[in-house]
């Protein structure tokens, strides 16, 4: 089973322009409730998305983390390098400045949460982890960094993004998931024996009739 996960929270933005174009020029009652409809799922995933990231609106609003292009950040490149070589210290001291550096990504589109997935680093990827919940990245191929630490074997590494919320039914971009591509036997039972059920209820689509729409801002 493929499981939607949303990793573009840009796109809600264009997504909600073209939605308030068709409102305003739709004068058809039921078809206005629909385009409404779909205007309110957009935003309360949006804000369930940043929550699900340790992340608030006013954070978001005030200065959105999520780069557009590789290494936007000033610095960031070499802060993947100390990552890459587990300078532990250094990564902390940046990260005491701006844990904008965990939203950063390569020109594979792997971030910091992949890199040391894939090697191993299993205290670093820990303390990555206790500043943000964004562990259901994709990078180019469309791989998690549970994916990741799957196919390098990292058990560990595994484990701790399962705790955080690691999703192993996320497939990659030729539909495989974290299970298929480990060759280590206890990850497999590891990542097989997880329950689906709490990602299911995390990614269905809001029902209409929970929700006030008088009562969600427009921003």
């Amino acid at each position: 089973m493929k499981v939607k996960d949303n990793n573009s929270p840009n796109s809600d933005v264009i997504k909600l322009q073209s939605i308030e174009k068709e409102i305003k020029e739709n004068k058809d009652k039921q078809k206005y409730d629909s385009i409404k409809h779909k205007r309110k799922n957009i935003l309360i995933n949006h804000i369930r998305y940043l929550s699900s990231n340790g992340i608030t609106l006013r954070e978001y609003l005030d200065n959105n983390p999520f780069p557009k292009v590789p290494f936007e950040l000033r610095d960031s490149e070499e802060f993947f390098d100390y990552v890459k070589f587990n300078n532990f210290e250094m990564v902390s001291q940046a990260l005491n400045k701006t844990i904008k550096f965990l939203y950063q990504f390569d020109y594979f589109k792997q971030t910091p949460l992949h890199w040391a997935a894939k090697l191993g680093y299993e205290r670093m990827l820990e303390m990555f982890l206790t500043f943000t919940r964004r562990c259901n990245i994709y990078d180019k191929n469309m791989r998690t960094p549970l994916y990741i630490a799957a196919l390098n074997n990292q058990k560990r590494c595994v484990e701790l993004l399962l705790d955080k919320g690691g999703n192993p039914f996320l497939t990659d971009k030729d539909g495989k998931k974290p299970e298929d591509v480990t060759t280590n036997t206890d990850i497999k039972i590891l990542l097989q024996t997880t329950s689906e059920k709490p990602f299911n209820e995390i990614n269905k689509e809001v029902p209409p009739k929970r929700y006030d729409s008088s009562k969600i801002i427009i921003l």
